[in-house]
């Protein structure tokens, strides 16, 4: 499976953020309400969809941290097992 590549979609976003700007000043500068509200509609679009990537990330990424906490938690548990279990072999060795 080919990998989706991130680095794109933030290039064409952020291409399309300044073509919007370059347009919605172009709109200013030749008085054509039209143009300056497709400009903004397109500056507007991008921090939009943004906003949700970034909010499905930051989603992602806690999902990772629990799912990563509850692995170290059963490591811990696991290793504190192993830890009781030499000590009761050692202490029986020992007598």
């Amino acid at each position: 499976m080919k990998k989706f590549n991130w680095q794109l979609v933030m290039f064409v976003g952020i291409i399309a953020m300044l073509a919007g700007l370059c347009i919605g000043f172009l709109g200013l500068e030749k008085n054509q309400e039209n143009l300056t509200f497709t400009g903004l509609t397109i500056i507007i679009a991008v921090c939009f969809s943004w906003w949700f990537w970034v909010m499905f990330v930051i989603k992602t990424m806690l999902r990772i941290n629990d799912k990563t906490t509850t692995g170290i938690l059963d490591i811990k548990t696991k290793l504190g097992e192993l830890k009781t279990l030499i000590q009761d072999v050692t202490s029986k060795h020992k007598e």
